[in-house]
């Protein structure tokens, strides 16, 4: 088992923001990803931001051999990505996916964190209601 790591989380600028979401652009990429928050985030439009992103399963995920890692689509709502495990972490059946930005990814029911292992290459589909939370200071 493995715990979210300073490392492990998302460097963005924050794009937009409203009482329950937020805009972010990803560093060096075209990525504007639209996110739910459960809190109002401090930060200012235009600033840069550090905090996690989490993603639930819509189906299994599988380990996949060829291709990079991404987040489609590259504005709006995620709905598919595909990157290398970073962490696993069974106690809460989740896993960390590097696919252009560190992702905590809950596995759908039927699927398990221990199954899987860091540096296997995955990808799947997820639901919407993707979810960022800035990181405490």
């Amino acid at each position: 088992m493995t715990t979210q790591t300073a490392q492990h989380r998302t460097r963005a600028v924050l794009a937009q923001k409203t009482s329950d979401s937020v805009v972010i652009t990803l560093n060096q990429t075209e990525y504007q990803l639209h996110l739910s928050t459960l809190n109002e985030v401090g930060t200012n439009p235009g600033d840069r931001i550090v905090g996690t992103i989490r993603m639930h399963a819509a189906k299994r995920f599988d380990i996949v051999n060829t291709g990079g890692g991404y987040i489609e689509p590259l504005y709006g709502q995620p709905r598919r990505i595909q990157g290398h495990i970073l962490e696993t972490d069974p106690t809460n059946n989740t896993i960390t996916v590097h696919a252009a930005t560190p992702i905590v990814l809950t596995l759908a029911p039927g699927q398990k964190a221990s199954d899987f292992s860091v540096g296997q290459f995955v990808a799947g589909g997820v639901k919407s209601g993707s979810s960022f939370s800035p990181a405490q200071a």
